[in-house]
């Protein structure tokens, strides 16, 4: 997952890779007569699953390096930090579909809409503090919370692995997956609901226990390197021919097969054994497939980055989580004044609604990184300052930069050299982003 770095110290490739899901998010949501034909487009596997791996990598490589440097406290505050932002980008979509969305869902007729928000028409106020303690998650408004859960315990799971290595949370993230395709949600859910009391039944359509497996990989692997560890996705020549098959032969079985591969039921429902390739449970074959793709990604992403202008998605995944939620207010807004897409649907309405949802998100993710970079310093003002920090930085070089000095720190988290730091604090905000 390597690809050319910025001078900021980002990752154009992996920002570009981030963008891309978006995109691919966006097709998929998008109410539009093309929403099945271009869901899962390369294999039994969807946009969510290389975004919630990636982010996870991300925050493993960004976060890691941070406890290094400032100890678990400084890590995990910047964790908690982080969910509290993505906890109010929750807040403010579920306020903004029960408001806007819901109201001119109704005022238009459209079922689309009601039928989203089905149980707070009916309970209002109960419904409001369940979604606020992530209790009701209508669709749509599941994925967010779900980021929330990952980034609060990510801390522990970071120390453990940089104190005890990653055999035991490992091990434990798969037992608790295997115990999820059992039936461990559904029982918890129970549990807790009627503990509650609560007249709520939709939690989400992610299965938390179950995509908990595909978090703790993302981190595993993007600590790797900092760990002093080989990448587990680099693989022998052998290995990466038979790697190619694999990806080859899941794309076939999609475009072949469909969405659902084993089938319907009489009653229309999928059979049994497509569990293997569910998405919210993460079956078996669907993570074989994730994994294919991400040794292909590691091994030939750089050459693809360094040929493909990645200007336009790198500047999406630089801005993921409010590009995120601008996608996600785009999909909503679309089903409060179109509904759900028809057979009769035009192209042009459905090209439409996808351009303009795009142009959105790129407006947004411009929006907030021309609001996020620093003005420059004037000729006269950074010479007073730097007059003013000299004494300082001539004594104890390290101390500005890192709390421990350079010579014990790895090449990978050395201080930032007082030259470049006003560009680095500007970039900080977004670098660390794992949504």
């Amino acid at each position: 997952m390597n690809a050319q770095a910025t001078d900021a110290g980002r990752n154009d490739g992996l920002d570009a890779l981030r963008g891309l899901f978006l995109v691919l998010m966006t097709l998929t949501h998008m109410p539009t007569s093309l929403q099945s034909a271009l869901g899962q487009p390369v294999g039994q596997v969807s946009a969510a699953e290389g975004f919630v791996l990636l982010s996870a990598f991300l925050a493993g490589q960004v976060y890691l390096r941070r406890g290094l440097k400032q100890g678990f406290a400084g890590m995990r505050s910047a964790l908690w930090a982080r969910a509290v932002t993505v906890y109010r980008h929750h807040l403010v979509l579920f306020a903004f579909g029960i408001s806007m969305v819901l109201v001119l869902g109704m005022v238009n007729g459209h079922d689309a809409v009601t039928n989203l928000f089905t149980q707070y028409l009916a309970h209002p106020v109960l419904s409001a503090g369940a979604a606020a303690a992530f209790l009701y998650q209508p669709p749509l408004l599941d994925i967010l919370p779900m980021y929330v859960l990952f980034l609060l315990i990510t801390p522990w799971v970071l120390e453990h692995a940089r104190r005890h290595g990653w055999a035991v949370p490992l091990a434990a993230s798969l037992a608790i997956w295997m115990a999820s395709l059992l039936g461990l949600r559904a029982a918890f859910y129970d549990v807790a609901l009627a503990w509650t009391g609560l007249p709520m039944a939709a939690t989400g359509s992610f299965n938390l226990f179950s995509w908990q497996l595909m978090w703790v990989i993302g981190l595993w692997l993007g600590t790797a390197r900092t760990l002093g560890h080989p990448s587990p996705l680099q693989v022998t020549p052998r290995m990466l021919k038979l790697v190619v098959l694999l990806a080859v032969a899941f794309f076939a079985f999609r475009h072949i097969a469909g969405q659902v591969p084993f089938g319907l039921t009489a009653e229309g429902a999928p059979t049994p054994a497509n569990r293997l390739t569910d998405k919210w449970d993460l079956g078996p074959l669907r993570l074989m497939n994730v994994f294919a793709l991400a040794v292909l990604i590691a091994a030939f992403g750089p050459r693809v980055a360094r040929r493909l202008p990645l200007g336009a998605l790198a500047r999406l995944g630089k801005s993921s989580l409010p590009v995120f939620s601008a996608h996600i207010a785009c999909c909503l807004m679309a089903l409060a004044c179109f509904g759900e897409p028809t057979p009769e649907g035009t192209l042009w309405l459905d090209a439409g609604l996808i351009a303009g949802s795009l142009v959105v998100m790129y407006g947004v993710a411009y929006l907030h990184q021309m609001a996020s970079t620093p003005a420059p310093v004037a000729p006269r003002r950074r010479a007073v300052q730097s007059e003013r920090v000299a004494p300082a930085s001539s004594a104890a070089p390290w101390i500005a930069g890192a709390s421990v000095p350079p010579a014990l720190l790895p090449p990978l988290i050395a201080p930032t050299p007082p030259a470049a730091r006003s560009s680095v604090t500007g970039s900080s905000r977004n670098g660390a982003s794992c949504v």
